[in-house]
């Protein structure tokens, strides 16, 4: 069977932010946002690079997890990491101190670090579709799938079940 010829990507999907020759003679490109879609399952290391970043759209994607290295985008405000499959954040999320805005809503999260804590400019965090319990405690959150995995964690020693109303209310909110 032949190899099907390469037909370059739809031209309506691609935006050049430079010219090729410009690439070459070393020109850096300064724009604030890059939106990352498209079923994406893994990001190149190159992406760390992109210091200049100010808001990062990784939303919609099959991503499970975020390398430590996205703490190099020091310049973040904005983050979405919505509808992925992410099941943990690697701690240095919390020396990213420049973001206001951190979206993890529909993952897979089951605790959140405790270097979030940290993040002293953050004025939003979605957990949208989250369908776990989430419990603070000690600084840091926990996210439980139910009342009976609360009462056997450690980390959630003095949670009792007059909480749960309150957490239940706290979830409906989120949600």
């Amino acid at each position: 069977m032949p190899k099907e010829k390469y037909e370059p990507p739809d031209p309506r999907r691609m935006y050049t932010i430079m010219s090729s020759e410009e690439a070459a003679n070393g020109k850096k490109s300064h724009w604030a946002e890059l939106e990352i879609s498209g079923r994406v399952r893994s990001l190149s290391s190159s992406l760390w690079s992109l210091t200049h970043l100010t808001a990062l759209h990784l939303s919609d994607n099959f991503l499970s997890r975020i390398p430590s290295d996205i703490a190099k985008l020091h310049n973040l405000v904005y983050l979405d990491l919505s509808s992925n499959k992410i099941r943990s954040l690697p701690a240095e999320l919390g020396n990213m101190v420049s973001l206001r805005e951190l979206h993890l809503n529909y993952n897979q999260l089951r605790v959140l670090p405790f270097e979030l804590g940290k993040l002293f400019q953050l004025q939003t965090l979605g957990l949208k579709g989250m369908t776990s319990h989430i419990c603070a405690f000690f600084g840091c959150i926990c996210i439980f799938e139910s009342e009976e995995a609360v009462r056997g964690n450690p980390f959630a020693r003095g949670f009792t079940s007059s909480l749960f109303p309150k957490f239940h209310q706290f979830l409906r909110y989120i949600k």
